[in-house]
């Protein structure tokens, strides 16, 4: 029992103190609310970094690393903490933006996407979405303006509108688009395999 309160504390402590001002400003956010708008979605951009961006990540920012090892020690099993990967996208997307041409970043910098762009570009140029569905088949950026970013093979194939894509299936009150009914919205169909 007293491991189980050390655990619950040490994890509360955590939490706390990763929205602090010198934990979001280095990564490249301007407030923890703006970083706050990619944690629901956490998993997704862990998963769009590569092993090596995750281990400039950590090398940047020893101390996120230090935070996660110890929460490990101590039971936790998180792979990737919600705060740390919006911090690391963040981070990782402000350097891949250093390699894009100039032509890009004002084409970005207006909110004009094309066919080809990948996530970070997206996200860049647009902000995080409201949700995220994304499996083996669809990987969908539901915005709350009633557009959907669809992609194929991790590249911008199609913007289409899609009313209430972004809301999430709250499965209590029977409010909101499931999975299968926005997949079905954007006249997707899952390949037979």
């Amino acid at each position: 029992m007293r491991s189980l309160s050390i655990i619950f504390i040490f994890c509360i402590a955590l939490a706390a103190c990763v929205t602090n001002r010198e934990n979001y400003i280095p990564v490249g956010f301007s407030t923890a609310a703006e970083a706050r708008a990619y944690v629901p979605e956490y998993l997704y951009y862990a998963k769009k970094l590569t092993a090596n961006e995750w281990d400039e990540f950590y090398r940047r920012f020893p101390e996120y690393w230090k935070d996660i090892q110890s929460a490990k020690t101590l039971g936790s099993t998180l792979e990737f903490h919600p705060w740390y990967t919006a911090y690391a996208f963040k981070w990782n997307t402000l350097r891949r933006k250093q390699q894009w041409d100039v032509a890009t970043l004002s084409r970005l910098e207006k909110g004009n996407l094309l066919a080809g762009d990948d996530a970070f570009k997206v996200i860049s140029s647009i902000g995080p979405p409201g949700r995220v569905i994304w499996d083996n088949d669809f990987e969908i950026l539901a915005y709350g303006s009633g557009t959907a970013v669809i992609f194929e093979n991790g590249l911008l194939s199609r913007l289409a509108a899609c009313s209430g894509c972004n809301v999430r299936y709250n499965s209590s009150s029977g409010e909101g688009m499931q999975d299968p009914e926005v997949i079905a919205a954007l006249g997707l169909k899952r390949p037979v395999y």
